[in-house]
């Protein structure tokens, strides 16, 4: 459950697309879903990490978000935090309640 206070953070959420250059080379552009979502990203440490890291291999960090119908949530998507794109690995929709997600993401280089 979510606590009052706890959403003290705010990402960017984005779908990347891709097209190429002239010359054949990848050209990066973001989409932008959605601005400024309220959330909570903690890191992951302990007990919690070795779990995380067995439904997602690079997980570095939790965000806790509450879902909204404008948009859905998938693992094509990435959040910006910042300067911090983190590459979203699973979305848990806590007993199909569609009201809050946790998110296992890690760092994108």
């Amino acid at each position: 459950m979510i606590r009052s206070g706890r959403m003290r953070d705010s990402v960017t959420i984005v779908e990347p697309t891709q097209a190429l250059g002239e010359r054949g080379q990848v050209l990066r552009e973001d989409k932008v879903i959605a601005r400024n979502v309220p959330c909570s990203i903690a890191g992951l440490y302990g007990q919690e990490f070795e779990q995380a890291r067995q439904l997602f291999p690079t997980a570095t960090s939790r965000v806790i978000m509450r879902t909204d119908s404008r948009y859905r949530l998938t693992t094509k998507h990435i959040l910006l935090a910042g300067k911090r794109r983190l590459q979203i690995g699973y979305v848990d929709d806590r007993n199909n309640r569609h009201y809050e997600l946790q998110i296992l993401c890690g760092e994108e280089a």
